[in-house]
C-alpha cells in the first residue's frame, strides 16, 4: 500500500484541524506515507497540543502563521466545509501543495478560485469512495462498459431553487461521496433530477454524459451505522455489485437453457460469479477502514501526484467540480431535468 520505500524524499506536512475525525483517520494514516508530520495547527489549542504530543509535531494556533513558520512542503486540511477554500488558497500562495477534505469548496464559483489559484501546486481532495479498493476492481472489470448503474446511501437532497451558495448540510459534506464513486465508474454527469419523497428519502436520475443511466437512491431513515451502502453496475452479460465497500460480487451469465438444465452451478470457471471480500482474520491492511473506505488510498494518491507532479486522477480539483456541479443541479432539481455546470 505505501509508497514510502519508493520515494526517499519523504515531504514535510502540516496538518489543519486536530478534530476527531482528523484524529481517527487522518493522523494515523500517516504513519503509512512518506510524510513526516511537522506542524498542527488548530484555533483550538487543546486540540493541536495532543496531536503534536502524540507526533512531535510543532502546534500552532492559527494556520496562517503555520503557513509562515514550519517550513513545510505540503499541507493536510480537515478543517470543514467552510474553510477549505480560503485555507487551500493561502496555502497556494504559500507555495505548498495541498490535500483538502471533502468538500473543498461550498459552491461552484468558490472552487473555480481555488483552480484559479492552484498554479504549479497539486491539490488532491479526498473524495475516498472514488478510491474504495471495491470501486477501483468496478472499474477495472467495466472499464468502458457500464451500461447502467444504481446505488443506496443513507443520505438526503434538500430542495433549494434559489440557486447557489446552498446551506452545508450533510448533502455537500456526505452526499458528494457516493456521487465522486458512481462519476468515477460511469463518467461525468450532464443532467439531473431529482424526485422527492413525501418525508424522508429521495432518488436522483443521473443522466452521465455518454449515454449511461444512473439512479441513486438516498436512504434517508434507513440505519446510518449498519450496512445501507449498496452499488449495482450493469455490463453486458454481466453485472458487479458492492456491498457495504468490503466486497465486490461479479456475476456473469451461466450457459443454461430454460426448460432442460437444473444445474445453478454450471461446468467450469468461465460462468457464475467471482466474489473478493475484505478478511478481519488476521491483521492485514486490507481490512482496515481507513483502507476499505479509501481514506488512505485517496492520502497515498495525493503522495505519488506530489512525486509525478500530476494532478490525482480522482481527487483533483477538476474531478471535484463535476462533483459539485451535481450536488447543485440536484438541490436546483424538483422531479425535472436540471443541467450540470460545465
Amino acid at each position: 500500500m505505501t509508497v514510502a520505500e519508493s520515494d526517499p524524499a519523504r515531504r514535510r506536512v502540516g496538518l489543519v484541524g486536530a478534530g476527531s475525525h482528523a484524529m481517527r483517520n487522518i493522523v494515523s494514516s500517516v504513519a503509512f506515507l512518506p510524510f513526516d508530520l511537522a506542524a498542527v495547527a488548530d484555533t483550538v489549542a487543546e486540540r493541536a497540543q495532543r496531536v503534536a504530543s502524540l507526533t512531535g509535531a510543532t502546534p500552532y494556533e492559527s494556520a496562517a502563521r503555520m503557513f509562515a513558520e514550519a517550513d513545510l512542503d505540503a499541507v493536510l486540511l480537515v478543517a470543514g466545509a467552510r474553510a477549505h477554500a480560503p485555507l487551500a488558497i493561502e496555502a497556494f500562495g504559500a507555495g505548498l501543495d495541498v490535500w483538502t477534505e471533502k468538500p473543498p469548496a461550498i459552491s461552484v464559483e468558490q472552487l473555480d478560485t481555488m483552480l484559479a489559484a492552484r498554479g504549479d501546486r497539486v491539490c488532491g481532495v479526498g473524495y475516498k469512495k472514488a478510491l474504495m479498493p471495491a470501486i477501483v476492481k468496478a472499474r477495472e472489470l467495466l472499464g468502458d462498459r457500464v451500461l447502467s448503474a444504481s446505488a443506496s446511501y443513507p443520505n438526503d437532497v434538500p430542495l433549494h431553487p434559489e440557486g447557489p451558495p446552498y446551506p452545508v448540510g450533510t448533502w455537500l459534506s456526505d452526499g458528494c461521496h457516493v456521487l465522486a464513486a458512481m462519476l468515477s465508474v460511469c463518467g461525468p454527469v450532464a443532467a439531473v433530477a431529482t424526485h422527492r419523497a413525501a418525508e424522508k428519502g429521495s432518488a436522483l436520475v443521473l443522466h452521465h454524459a455518454n449515454g449511461v443511466v444512473g439512479v441513486l437512491h438516498l436512504i434517508n431513515g434507513a440505519p446510518v451505522y449498519q450496512p445501507s451502502e449498496r452499488y449495482l453496475f450493469v455490463t453486458d452479460g454481466a453485472t458487479v455489485a458492492i456491498e457495504n465497500g468490503r466486497r465486490v460480487v461479479y456475476q456473469r451469465d451461466i450457459p443454461a437453457r430454460y426448460d432442460e438444465d437444473d444445474n445453478f452451478a454450471a461446468g467450469g470457471l468461465d460462468s457464475g460469479a467471482v466474489v473478493w471480500e475484505a478478511q478481519d482474520t488476521m491483521a492485514t491492511m486490507q481490512g482496515k477502514n481507513v483502507v476499505t473506505q479509501g481514506i488512505l488510498p485517496s492520502l497515498l494518491a495525493f503522495a505519488r501526484a506530489i512525486q509525478t507532479r500530476q494532478q490525482p486522477e480522482y481527487g483533483s480539483l477538476e474531478f471535484a467540480r463535476q462533483v459539485l456541479a451535481v450536488c447543485e443541479a440536484a438541490q436546483a432539481s424538483d422531479a425535472t431535468l436540471v443541467a450540470v455546470a460545465s
